[in-house]
């Protein structure tokens, strides 16, 4: 999903896993370095910062809890996240995305992880990181439309300990008694067969929606068709919306030493570009040139 999008998720989970490796291996000095180069590098990381904070806590380890409020308070400072307001409703979209990238029942077990963790085991790192994201992400969830492409990597690497939790239930019965955990598992991998099937032909989606936009894939689904478009034109460079300059990129379309502009709305002698689906308009873009 981030190389589809082309977004700094494999980026986020390479920086937490060596993390995670340097906690538990008391490395301090190498972790400050990371935490120093990593506030720096991205605004994505206030969810490590305020895990170490409390992971310090409950471990009692004064350093590491000294060292993770530092950072999450230099985040605040630093970063600008709008956070006033009235109540914008944005939680049940959150939790939409993230059932959708888990797939719905995956993301329920995610839940259920958490809190069997919480209530009846000891919490390493790695839980205070996923559950310290989940939990920040709904509280931005209440007012406001968080990125979740900050949030979501720090919840995917959970995943081991689900797969702990759910081998560790499955193997202390006998097997007379592990029928509802093979149909759990039957249940879990189809969820994700399903949507990662969905995700596979999701084009063929188009021809079933009344509006386009309405695909869950609609945001991420007309950069590559788009690039492609601009080279067969002769169009290597051009200035383009910042949400998609950098997935442009990706594809081979620069933005630098470019009189011309792509937009959304109609320009004066500019040329119409229609991104289709199945046969269906899903987008248009407008190539507009500079007055020199």
């Amino acid at each position: 999903a981030s190389a589809v999008s082309v977004n700094s998720a494999v980026f986020i989970v390479l920086v937490v896993l060596i993390a995670v490796f340097l906690v538990q291996n008391s490395h301090f000095k190498s972790l400050f370095v990371l935490l120093v180069v990593s506030i720096f590098v991205s605004q994505a990381f206030l969810a490590l910062y305020v895990a170490l904070f409390f992971y310090g806590l409950y471990s009692k380890n004064r350093s590491i809890s000294v060292l993770g409020g530092i950072f999450a308070i230099a985040w605040l400072f630093i970063f600008d996240f709008d956070f006033s307001g009235k109540p914008k409703g944005y939680l049940i979209d959150t939790m939409a995305v993230f059932g959708a990238a888990f797939s719905p029942f995956v993301f329920i077990y995610f839940i259920y992880s958490i809190y069997h963790i919480w209530v009846k085991e000891s919490k390493d790192f790695l839980w205070f990181i996923s559950t310290g994201a989940f939990c920040i992400c709904l509280v931005f969830s209440v007012r406001s439309k968080p990125p979740l492409e900050l949030f979501l990597p720090f919840c995917v690497i959970f995943v081991p300990h689900m797969v702990r939790l759910f081998f560790s239930a499955y193997s202390v019965r006998l097997p007379r008694h592990r029928l509802k955990y093979k149909l759990l598992g039957v249940l879990l991998i189809s969820s994700l067969a399903l949507n990662s099937t969905a995700s596979i032909f999701s084009d063929f989606l188009y021809a079933f929606l009344k509006k386009p936009s309405a695909h869950f894939a609609f945001k991420n689904a007309v950069a590559k068709e788009l690039a492609a478009e601009l080279k067969s034109r002769g169009i290597k460079a051009i200035k383009s919306p910042a949400d998609m300059r950098e997935r442009l990129l990706f594809y081979g379309i620069g933005s630098k030493n470019s009189h011309e502009s792509l937009s959304k709305s109609p320009c004066e002698n500019g040329s119409k570009i229609d991104i289709k689906k199945q046969n269906i308009s899903i987008a248009s873009y407008y190539i507009c040139k500079f007055m020199l």
